[in-house]
Parts: structure tokens; C-alpha cells; sequence
């Protein structure tokens, strides 16, 4: 088997502050590896992202003149020092604790100053629109320049963690450094050199110092170590060094951190614009707004814009109110336009150009559409009634109308249309919204369900602006059209329903499950109008057709995989995935040659692998990602993604280029990463991340092919080509000639054989050319000439006479006679008889193929 090329772009390990972790927290002897890709071809485009430092513009209160956001902990800069604020959650509950950090002997609020400017703007989009901090500038690293008489001091993060130097210049004395720690419980020196900071969460590590100078072009390593003066001062201890020159110390703190505040935060949607550029939707974790208060405040949504080389966000944007606020979705179109659906109990989420300007009651779904640079709502809208309303899937069609799907509980939710029915069906139901383009109207929502419980988790749209919902659904009752399975299967089903929103019309609609719970967690569309959907299932009876996994003995939970027919009413092929332990199919995504990719998560520790990058299982759960190709019926690639601990796949996105890009969350301390993370980097909590990846087989080999057709009357040949998957045409027609058209027309100076060749090539993402040739004999017979000739029997005798006229014509088609006596005929043999005496003129015109 033909090995594929799926090498591993770029992994953002909790990306959703759209940092890297910056910390290492408790035990940080752990360390982590790029994944093996067995037989495959691949090159490192990233190395670990670096943190960034966000200047205050009043997003933080106090004194705070720079801070860094990332997973679980803020680190905030005054003039006077630093502030760490560390949080976690312990047996559930929430549990913090604030390290400061000064230096005995400074000048008191010693200027502090970025320096390196990255190009990222970070956006505070939180509650009334005038009250947002925009444009928020990001640095590399921050400065105290002579913190110290002769010592200036920067941090920065290169490597993912924050590292500290001291530059000591000649005349001045390291002995001078000493930092007061405040907050701590207890101070040490491990037997490795790093020291030690307990605190009520775990221990802060800051690692032993790296010190050196630069003597005629050469590192000269310095030996150095932590001294601890007092309960909670620390200071250096430097070995001899040449005091005339510039003097190095670099300690680097360690220490886990997870975005801007506590517990659980998620990646869970992805998009990917024509540039490469990355757009993913999540949620944080309950911010922290003071660096020394009480954990407060709630969710709020998140967007990061990614570079194609995921070296840097490009922008960070922070959305909500001053309640929970979710993104579960995310769009963008071809101006570089985000779109991002998810959920609110806000009332003072920030809202612009609104459809629905308030929150109609408890959770209500909202819509967002941001400009390409990130910096301002396009338009922003409720969607919602008076229950509990939540967008759970987005997408746009090519006039870049919105299309969210979700679930409501509300008998007042904006509906203005009625394909199925116009009140609320059940305790929920699933629903449609179209949203314009300008934003300024909700052109279509309708209701979808049953008398039970029917939500809406993925939706896609085809060519023509039909929109297509997968979700779950425990109504019997749930409104069906032209249905490949016409009754509910079991507790719940999965189902897949297609709505001509311009008509007002449900196209078809259908369960599909078995005898257990089933639901579908999202779909997509081919351009032959093909449904493809993932999600999970129970039922070890779930639909197959052509499976290449079989049905599992027992009934727990395993992901599938169904491509269902343009018309609703058949499966076209329907397989199990992975499984049977706790799997679910949650997210799918279709590139431009119709191959099919989809996201998850599995338990299954013996998964059998196709063309894996990562054969086997990391640990306690793994995300997966799995290709099928046109017209094959077993995955072409089937490959854990995952570390030793919780590792989940929430959604999955492809650009242009053959770029696959998979987002969820971790709980692994060695999530694959492209290159090594620092070994600092050991999540403790869940996060978000994003992976990468470079399909080398994305873009299929292309198959030449073509027809021709001659014409007898001239030279000239018509070639047709029925080449699959090209993008460039070279023909050769065998008398010297040459030509790039894809269906050109050649005219040959004489008859003859030839052999006519076409070489056809696509170009994959890599630059590399894939070419196919094919060629053809085409024969050219000489042009037919046409001569009149005939032979007359008898030519005399007495009148009446009849005379027998025989046609001896060469390439004749057509006759016409003239027999001298003022008749005709058009036959090609005829006789006439003339009927006076006389000599006759008879003329034969004859008309040929050519003539």
C-alpha cells in the first residue's frame, strides 16, 4: 500500500488565550516529544509558540502596567515587580494563591516598558460596545532598565516560558540582586539547584540559574545558584567572572498556567480561511479580574486568528458579558470576515447592529460576525425567547448568509417561518436561523422536533442555499420526508434533515439509529449533494452499509460514519469508526477534491491504524482523525492524536492547501507537538489546542484521459478532454504541434496517422508536480473527391424509346437528372422514356460529402 504524507504542521498546546503555557507547575521532571510518524515524510514548520505580554489599557485595575494571560493563573507587572495569580481547582472546588515578587534595595515603581512589539492585538469585547478596549498591543518582552544601579532587568518568553535575565554590567555587583517572595509558605533549594516556592496550589519552580558572558565571541558559562537569605529573600551566588565585561543571569520560572482563570476551558470550533489562516472559536475558564482578589466573573467566549505558519494569533478576542458566555462554532468567508455562534446568559453581552438587541430570558444563542482584522463587530445578535436557547453549529453559503442551528426551549423564539410547525413541539426543539448578510434580519428560522427533546448540533449548506441539520432527537414523532428510516429506533436517533429555506420546505428528513442511543454531532455537504455526518452511537445495530468496521458485541459507545444519498432515502455507505468504549465522531470537513476528514475522541486503546502518524494510544483518552477518499469505502488515514492523559477532538476545519486543522482540549503533560515543548510546559488542568496538519495526498493524483472527433472533409480533429483532477493540460498532436488548452482544436496539413499525446499535472501544496499521460493514434484519410458519371442503355432507337440510366458516380450522395426534354428526376438509377424523335442532352449533377 502506497504510504500517505500527513506530517504534522503545528500543534497550540491551550491555545485559547492564544498563548502558549507559560509555567510549569508541582513536578516538572516530565518532558515532551514530537509524535513518531511512521514511514511518513514530514517537516517541523513551528516550534513552541512564545508567550506574549499584553499591555493594560484598563482591561485589569490597579497598577498593572503589563500582564500575561494564559490556563489557569495570571502573571501581572507593576512598576515595583511581579505578580503571579495561581488557580486551580482541587476535589472541584476552586483554590488559589498570589506570589509576588520585588527587589530589596530597588527604587520604588521603577519603570517598566515593552519592547519588541508583535503584531497580535488583543480585543476586550465585553458588555456595552462603548465601554470595549481594542488594539490592545502585545510585546515579546518587558523591560526595567536599571532596576539596579548598573542591572537592568527583562522578561520575555521565547520558549514558552517566562524567563528572567539580569544584565550586570562592568563596576556593578550581582551580589545587589535580591527578590522578596510574598505569599509563599515555605522557601528551598532542590538538590538540582531550582528553587522551590511552596504555595496552596503546588510549587512554583524557578530553575537554576543559567549564567554567562560573552568573551571574544564565546559563551563562557558562570557558575551560579540560588542563595536564600532570609524566610523570603533569594539571592545569587556567582562564581569568578571577568568584571569587566557584561555579566548574564538567566533563572526561568516554571509554572503551569491555564487561561485567564480556572477549570475547564475548551477549543471547540475551527475555521480556515483561502490564506491558511486559522480561526478558532472556545470558551475561558471564570476570569480573574484583580490580581489580588476573590475568584469572580464568568465565561466568556474566545476567538484566536492564527497565522498560516502558526507562529503568532494575529488577534485574541475576548466576547461576553458579565455572565457565562460560550463560542462553539466558528465560520469565515473568502474577506476574511469570522462568524462565530454559541450560547449566553449575559444581559449585557455586547451587541452591534443587532437583530436582537436583548436577552430574552436565561441562555439565549447569539451571533457575531467580526471584520478581518478582528477589531469590531460587523454585526452582533441575540437569538433567542424566554427558555434556555444555544447555538451549536455555523455556517455560511456563497452570499455569505449565516446559517446557525442549535436547540431551544423557548415558545418565543424568533421563528418566521414554518416548514414544520411554528410553535415549540416539545420540551426543546431543534432549530435553523439564517441571519443576511448585512446582518440586518433573521431571513429564516423555523423550529425542528418533536413532543420530546430534539437538538440541532451540526448544520452545512450546499450550492443551491439548501441548509442540511444532524442532531439528536428523542421524539417518535420527530417530522419526517422521504425518510431512509421512517420510525425512532431506540432512546434516541441521530437525524438528518434538509430544508429548502428559499421554499419553505423540508426536502427529505430521517432517523438514523438503532436500538440505543445515537445522535449526529455534525455534517457537511459534497458538491454532488451528498449528506456526510459523524457522531456517536450505542446501537450495535446502528445502519451499516459496506462497513469496514463491524458491529460491536456490546453496547457501548462508538463513533460513526454515514454518507447518505442526495436524495434522502439510502445510505450510500454507513460504518462504525472507532470503538465500542466511549467514542463519539465530532466534527467533519470536506476539501475541494471530495475528501472527507473527521475529528473525535476514542477510548479504544487497540485501535486499528491506517497510515497512522500516531499509531498508538497515548492514554486514558486520545483525540482521533480519520480520511476517507472519493469512492473508497475504508478510511485512507485512521491515526490517534493524543498524550498520557485526556485528550478530546471537538471540531476539524481544511483550507485551500490540503491543511487539516483539529481543535479540543488536553489534559496530557506530552501532547504531540511538532517539535519539543519546553519541558516546563506540564498541564495540571484541561485546556484547549489546536493541531495542524499537512495532507501530502490531499490533492489526488490526476488521470489523464480525452476523445476526439474527425471530420472527413478537411484535416481538422476536435479533442475533448476527460482527464479527472487536472489543472493543466499540455498536448503534443504528433506533426510538431503543441498546445495548453484544455479543449483545443488542431488542423493537420495531410492525411495520415498520428500520435497524439496529452500530459496532464496538478500542483499539490508543497510546490510538487503530479503529472499523468496518455496518448492516442488518430487517423486522417485522404478527402474524398466526388466525380458525376452514368451509363445510358440503350442511347438510340425508335421513339417511344425507354432508356435505362445507370449512375457510375465516385463518392456521390446526392443525384439530380436532367433528360434534355424538360424533365427531371433525383434518384441515383432511373429510367425515362422519350416519346418524340430527336437527339437529347442529358446532364448527372452529383453532390459529394465535401462538395
Amino acid at each position: 500500500m502506497r504510504q500517505k504524507e500527513i506530517p504534522l504542521l503545528f500543534v497550540l498546546l491551550v491555545l485559547l488565550a492564544g498563548v502558549i503555557p507559560a509555567f510549569a507547575a508541582g513536578d516538572a521532571s516530565a518532558s515532551n516529544t514530537a509524535p513518531t510518524l511512521s514511514d511518513v515524510d514530514h517537516e517541523d514548520l513551528i516550534a513552541s509558540q512564545p508567550l506574549f505580554f499584553i499591555e493594560n489599557k484598563g482591561q485589569i485595575s490597579g497598577d498593572v502596567r503589563f500582564e500575561v494571560i494564559s490556563n489557569g493563573g495570571l502573571v501581572y507587572f507593576t512598576g515595583d515587580g511581579a505578580t503571579i495569580r495561581v488557580i486551580r481547582t482541587i476535589n472541584d472546588e476552586f483554590a488559589s494563591s498570589t506570589i509576588g515578587f520585588t527587589y530589596e534595595g530597588a527604587p520604588e515603581n521603577t519603570g517598566v516598558y515593552g519592547i519588541d512589539p508583535l503584531p497580535c492585538r488583543v480585543n476586550f469585547m465585553k458588555g456595552d460596545p462603548s465601554q470595549w478596549i481594542t488594539g490592545v498591543r502585545t510585546y515579546e518582552a518587558i523591560a526595567y532598565p536599571d532596576l539596579y544601579p548598573g542591572i537592568d532587568l527583562t522578561y520575555e518568553g521565547k520558549t514558552g516560558a517566562i524567563k528572567s535575565s539580569f544584565l550586570v554590567k562592568p563596576g556593578s555587583d550581582p551580589a545587589s540582586i535580591k527578590t522578596v517572595y510574598t505569599g509563599h509558605s515555605g522557601l528551598t533549594v532542590a538538590p538540582n539547584g531550582d528553587l522551590h516556592i511552596q504555595t496552596d496550589v503546588g510549587i512554583l519552580t524557578q530553575s537554576v540559574p543559567y549564567c554567562y558572558q560573552e568573551i571574544d565571541g564565546h559563551i563562557v558559562v558562570i557558575p551560579a545558584s540560588y542563595l536564600i537569605l532570609s524566610d523570603d529573600t533569594v539571592g545569587f551566588g556567582i562564581g569568578d567572572y571577568d568584571e569587566g565585561k557584561d555579566l548574564i543571569i538567566d533563572p526561568e520560572i516554571k509554572y503551569s498556567l491555564y487561561l485567564r482563570g480556572v477549570g475547564f476551558a475548551s477549543a471547540n470550533g475551527v475555521a480556515a480561511d483561502i490564506q491558511g489562516n486559522a480561526y478558532v472559536a472556545g470558551v475561558t475558564f471564570p476570569e480573574v479580574l484583580d490580581p489580588y482578589g476573590s475568584i469572580s466573573g464568568g465565561t466568556d467566549a474566545i476567538v484566536v486568528k492564527i497565522n498560516p505558519l502558526g507562529t503568532a494569533p494575529e488577534y485574541l478576542n475576548y466576547i461576553g458579558g458579565k455572565g457565562y458566555d460560550a463560542g462553539n462554532a466558528i465560520a469565515v468567508d473568502t474577506n476574511g470576515n469570522a462568524y462565530i455562534t454559541g450560547s449566553t446568559d449575559s444581559v449585557d453581552f455586547p451587541v452591534v447592529n443587532a437583530i436582537q438587541s436583548a436577552n430574552a430570558g436565561k441562555n439565549d444563542a447569539f451571533v457575531v460576525k467580526l471584520n478581518p482584522d478582528g477589531s469590531s463587530f460587523v454585526y452582533s445578535t441575540y437569538v433567542g425567547g424566554t427558555g434556555n436557547d444555544y447555538g451549536y453549529g455555523i455556517t455560511l453559503d456563497s452570499q455569505n448568509n449565516a446559517f446557525i442551528t442549535g436547540s431551544t426551549e423557548s415558545k418565543s423564539f424568533p421563528v418566521n417561518h414554518g416548514s414544520q410547525n411554528t410553535a415549540l413541539a416539545g420540551n426543546a426543539d431543534a432549530f435553523i436561523v439564517k441571519v443576511n448578510s448585512p446582518g440586518t434580519q433573521f431571513s429564516y428560522s423555523g423550529y425542528y422536533g418533536g413532543t420530546l427533546n430534539d437538538i440541532g448540533y451540526g448544520i452545512d449548506v450546499d450550492g443551491t442555499g439548501a441548509a442540511y441539520i444532524t442532531g439528536e432527537t428523542f421524539s417518535n414523532n420527530f417530522p419526517l420526508k422521504g425518510a431512509f428510516q421512517s420510525k425512532l429506533g431506540g432512546w434516541s436517533d441521530a437525524f438528518i434533515t434538509k430544508v429548502d429555506t428559499a421554499e419553505d420546505a423540508i426536502v427529505y428528513s430521517t432517523y438514523l439509529g438503532g436500538t440505543a442511543k445515537d445522535a449526529g454531532r455534525a455534517i457537511a455537504v459534497d458538491k454532488d449533494t451528498y449528506a456526510h455526518l459523524t457522531g456517536l452511537t450505542e446501537s450495535n445495530n446502528f445502519p451499516v452499509k459496506d462497513a469496514f468496521y463491524q458491529a460491536p458485541s456490546s453496547r457501548m459507545r462508538s463513533s460513526f460514519y454515514t454518507r447518505l444519498v442526495p436524495a434522502g432515502n439510502a445510505l450510500s455507505l454507513s460504518t462504525y469508526l472507532t470503538g465500542p468504549v466511549a467514542d463519539e465522531g465530532r466534527g467533519i470537513a470536506i476539501d475541494t477534491f471530495g475528501n472527507v476528514y473527521i475529528a473525535g475522541f476514542t477510548k479504544d486503546t487497540n485501535l486499528e491504524t491506517i497510515n497512522a502518524f500516531q499509531p498508538k494510544f497515548g492514554g486514558q483518552s486520545d483525540a482521533f482523525v480519520a480520511k476517507f477518499v472519493p469512492g473508497q469505502k475504508t478510511p485512507e488515514l485512521l491515526s490517534y492524536l493524543g498524550g498520557n492523559g485526556k485528550d478530546e477532538g471537538y471540531a476539524i476545519a481544511v483550507d485551500n492547501n490540503c491543511g487539516v486543522y483539529i481543535v479540543g482540549l488536553t489534559r496530557s503533560t506530552d501532547f504531540p507537538a511538532s517539535v519539543p515543548y519546553p519541558s516546563a510546559f506540564l498541564p495540571k488542568e484541561e485546556g484547549g489546542f489546536i493541531t495542524a496538519l499537512k495532507d501530502g495526498d490531499c490533492c489526488p493524483y490526476p488521470k489523464a484521459g480525452f476523445t476526439f472527433s474527425t471530420n472527413a472533409c478537411d484535416f481538422n480533429v476536435t479533442f475533448t478532454d476527460t482527464s479527472t483532477d487536472a489543472t493543466s493540460w499540455a498536448w503534443q498532436f504528433g506533426d510538431g504541434a503543441t498546445s495548453s488548452a484544455q479543449n483545443p482544436d488542431h488542423t493537420y496539413l495531410n492525411a495520415g496517422t498520428y500520435t497524439v499525446n496529452l500530459t496532464v499535472q496538478n500542483v499539490c501544496f508543497d510546490g510538487s508536480p503530479r503529472n499523468s499521460s496518455v496518448s492516442k493514434q488518430v487517423t486522417l484519410n485522404p478527402i474524398p473527391v466526388t466525380v458525376a458519371d452514368f451509363n445510358a442503355t440503350p442511347t438510340d432507337g425508335e421513339a417511344p424509346l425507354n432508356v435505362t440510366f445507370t449512375d457510375l458516380s465516385l463518392n456521390a450522395t446526392s443525384w439530380a437528372w436532367q433528360f434534355g426534354d424538360g424533365t427531371n428526376s433525383t434518384l441515383r438509377n432511373t429510367s425515362h422514356t422519350y416519346t418524340a424523335p430527336g437527339s437529347y442532352q442529358v446532364n448527372l449533377t452529383v453532390v459529394g460529402p465535401c462538395n
